[in-house]
């Protein structure tokens, strides 16, 4: 059977995709998508990113790059997203990079917050044949949604060794994924999901982007986009140019992701504050994983805290493990 784990989030595309007892293949893009005509000219032949390109509402779309390399164009940070022609372009970018024709099983996520609400609709617009180019289709033969982190929970289970799996089958487990819009986390109690205390918060790595931004602009003048910072990040630089000087963004984001991530947590245990003190494993997924570990070790010291290598693709890893097992 092959499996396809989608994560499409606001910041980056992750897939995880193959056949089922064979090791699945991984990628990451950004997750920009405009229409194509939204691309501006090179002055070198090559010397920029265009992407893939895919059809949308009979429109060409470029799609898997940053945000940034579009001109008259505002990305979507709302939480519509999953309805949005970006959403279903970098949808077909994940069909197309899937490499097959027909695929049995889709699984992805969604913010707790909007799962209820947007579930049903968003797997009826996947399920099914979809046009993807002008002559290539891909159809989907059945699609399964999940609460976000749910995809953290299944690949820290399927990454354990004998006891932390123990743990994790048994125990009461929160996880917490710090994404680039939403902030979000669910309780796992003996493996059932505990809707009651699951939420969502806003105060995630797009605060702490902002955040940086604005300290490095207080300290150095002039005006940083935040996603200047975001794409420098994707590119595995740690400094941005600002007039014509590198400045080095890690201190801020440091004390940026601090501040942020300190709220949003605290807004977690209020929201859990019958649970928390009963909590046998902390899992933090996501792509601002590396900057919330420090600050959940600190207000859940008797929990244990596991974070997954290469967290960015947690979830997509973990989308893949629940539709391989099931």
């Amino acid at each position: 059977m092959f499996v396809f784990g989608l994560d499409i989030g606001y910041s980056n595309l992750k897939l995880c995709f193959g056949e089922t007892g064979e090791t699945p293949k991984t990628a990451i893009h950004p997750a920009g998508a405009a229409p194509a005509e939204r691309l501006p000219g090179n002055i070198r032949p090559g010397s920029g990113n265009e992407g893939f390109r895919v059809q949308v509402n009979g429109k060409s779309w470029a799609a898997g790059i940053h945000p940034s390399r579009f001109e008259i164009w505002e990305r979507s940070l709302h939480p519509d997203y999953s309805h949005t022609d970006s959403y279903k372009a970098l949808f077909y970018t994940a069909l197309i990079m899937g490499e097959r024709d027909e695929i049995d099983l889709l699984v992805t996520g969604l913010p707790v917050t909007q799962f209820d609400e947007k579930r049903e609709s968003l797997t009826g617009e996947m399920q099914g044949e979809h046009t993807v180019a002008g002559k290539r289709t891909v159809k989907i033969k059945r699609v399964e949604i999940v609460p976000q982190p749910v995809g953290g929970f299944m690949d820290a289970l399927a990454n354990a060794d004998a006891d932390t799996t123990e743990m994790l089958a048994e125990g009461r487990v929160l996880v917490v994924d710090p994404g680039h819009f939403s902030f979000d986390w669910v309780l796992i109690n003996g493996s059932a999901l505990q809707k009651q205390s699951s939420g969502s918060s806003t105060e995630a790595m797009s605060a702490v982007l902002e955040t940086a931004a604005a300290e490095i602009s207080d300290d150095y003048g002039g005006r940083i986009e935040p996603d200047r910072i975001e794409q420098a990040l994707q590119q595995g630089k740690n400094h941005v140019l600002l007039f014509g000087k590198k400045v080095d963004f890690a201190p801020y984001l440091d004390q940026a992701s601090r501040e942020v991530s300190l709220v949003a947590i605290e807004k977690l245990r209020t929201a859990m504050r019958k649970e928390v003190e009963s909590i046998d494993a902390v899992i933090v997924p996501g792509g601002g994983a590396k900057w919330w570990v420090p600050i959940t070790k600190e207000l859940f010291p008797e929990s244990r805290v596991i974070s997954p290598d290469e967290p960015i693709l947690a979830n997509a890893r973990g989308f893949f493990e629940l539709g391989a097992s099931g």
